[in-house]
């Protein structure tokens, strides 16, 4: 994309990566500050549509700033998800569990790496540069919708807990 879309370089894509951690430290002083509220479902669902929705959004940005924006906008809410998903697993494994499945989670979030990079490397030899970012947003919002369908009654009820929990705390209960 740096190269055929915004017509840079090397400088063009490492400013785009610098972005996208300029977004992750961002959320990572937010996700300090909200810890005292404790987990927050609802987000966690909200920034994993907003990644995948940002990603594919990427098809239509033709502007190098624009784009920067774009990518501190995915890195905010990929630190947020990742955030999100760290501490559900922390909190919610028994502790006898809990090494033999973080060890899962760390393979299958690290370890997806190699296999995600082949595919938009195709994806992006075949159509080119411009389908990187939207070939993965496209394709995690086809395999969020049937998950979220498949799991409606626990994503109700996060949504549903997470607004008690908020009326909750305005009113100092």
């Amino acid at each position: 994309m740096a190269k055929t879309v915004f017509h840079g370089g090397a400088q063009t894509y490492a400013n785009l990566l610098s972005a996208t951690g300029v977004g992750s430290l961002i959320a990572a002083f937010l996700m300090s500050y909200l810890s005292r509220y404790g987990m927050q479902r609802n987000i966690y669902l909200w920034v994993g549509i907003g990644t995948a929705t940002l990603q594919a959004g990427m098809l239509f940005v033709r502007s190098y700033w624009l784009a920067m924006v774009v990518m501190v906008l995915v890195g905010f809410c990929n630190m947020v998800f990742l955030n999100q998903s760290n501490a559900s697993f922390q909190f919610n494994i028994p502790g006898e569990l809990r090494g033999r499945i973080m060890s899962v989670y760390v393979l299958l979030n690290q370890g997806s790496t190699p296999v995600g990079s082949l595919y938009v490397g195709s994806v992006m030899d075949v159509f080119g540069g411009l389908w990187g970012f939207p070939s993965c947003g496209f394709l995690a919002l086809i395999l969020l919708i049937p998950t979220l369908l498949v799991n409606r009654k626990l994503v109700s009820k996060w949504f549903h807990q997470s607004r008690a929990d908020s009326i909750r705390e305005a009113s100092g209960q």
